[in-house]
């Protein structure tokens, strides 16, 4: 009897994107993983069919039963997390920031006797950081960028597991990974710029339910947005060179509205933070035009800049603006 092939080639994977959770934090329900939702949003805006995709944060899913006065804790036990993680996937993407890692890395190697079939891959800022270190635990690591190289990999996992013949060079490599032995390390890939910014679509926010989180900002409901990537600064002890890359990226202001105007439409919020590590290093007129925009639609904002930036001559008027606007 011959085994039956299953061809791939016009089926789209199914793709698990997971955020782990971060027991440092107090409330860990405040920030959506934009990351993620940026990962899923490229893929689906640019290779449309590729990837069925769905988003965990384990941050909003993991609760143990409320105590008797009212207050919902976490239940981050392994056990529970991996019963939030759907099986059956072909690719597993994990989030890293540092405070994850633990639960992130035990989830890799969980889902790796689970799904031994499926490709697992870490990005984001530890993963960026000490990307050979997290080689030892993930098929796949990608440093800084992901949006591009992950579609990248997610095209190329479905070459290699679809038997369609003729395999690209990281076919090849993402099949040898897979097989490798438990002592070798897994692959590492850098990511690639977007240049200019709003080439970005707008982060897949139709994933996740947004009720789930508790951010407010003026006591309302907020969400995360983050305009620019990158830092005008060189200081010696920020690990920004190794997040994006040296130089700063900003999106322009009308995409940026847009993206506010997005935002509203699929989550019902409308109050902001600003990610940006400094918001204010565009230009006055661009920074004016924001802030206007912002308060023509009654959002109100947070967000943070350097000291100095805000101690230019002329900035007054933008502080002002700033303030005028939400």
């Amino acid at each position: 009897m011959v085994d039956q092939i299953v061809t791939l080639e016009d089926v789209a994977l199914d793709v698990c994107l997971v955020s782990p959770p971060n027991p440092s934090m107090l409330e860990p329900r405040i920030a959506p993983p934009l990351g993620l939702l940026y990962l899923a949003a490229w893929a689906d805006e640019f290779h449309p069919g590729l990837a069925r995709s769905v988003v965990i944060d384990l941050n909003t899913k993991c609760f143990a039963p409320e105590s008797p006065k009212g207050h919902a804790t976490h239940d981050f036990s392994l056990t529970r997390c991996m019963s939030e993680i759907p099986s059956g996937c072909q690719v597993y993407g994990l989030q890293l920031a540092s405070m994850q890692m633990p639960h992130g890395i035990s989830i890799s190697k969980l889902l790796r006797e689970r799904e031994p079939n499926a490709l697992i891959v870490c990005g984001g800022s530890h993963a960026s950081a000490v990307p050979n270190e997290c080689a030892q635990d993930f098929d796949v690591v990608i440093t800084q960028e992901g949006e591009i190289v992950f579609s990248e990999v997610l095209l190329a996992w479905k070459e290699a597991i679809s038997h369609t013949g003729a395999q690209s060079e990281l076919a090849h490599a993402l099949l040898k990974t897979k097989k490798r032995k438990e002592s070798e390390d897994g692959l590492v890939l850098e990511g690639k710029k977007i240049e200019p910014l709003d080439q970005c679509p707008f982060p897949a926010r139709y994933h996740l339910d947004f009720s789930e989180y508790v951010r407010k900002v003026a006591g309302q409901p907020a969400t995360n947005i983050i305009t620019s990537r990158g830092c005008p600064a060189r200081c010696i002890f920020c690990q920004q060179d190794s997040l994006w890359g040296r130089g700063l990226r900003i999106m322009s202001t009308d995409r940026i509205l847009a993206e506010v105007d997005n935002i509203f439409q699929t989550t019902g919020i409308r109050n902001l933070l600003f990610l940006d590590d400094s918001l204010t290093a565009r230009k006055r007129t661009e920074m004016i035009k924001l802030a206007h925009g912002l308060g023509e639609r009654g959002v109100k904002w947070r967000g943070w800049t350097r000291a100095n930036l805000c101690a230019r001559p002329g900035e007054a008027e933008v502080l002002k603006a700033m303030a005028d606007g939400g």
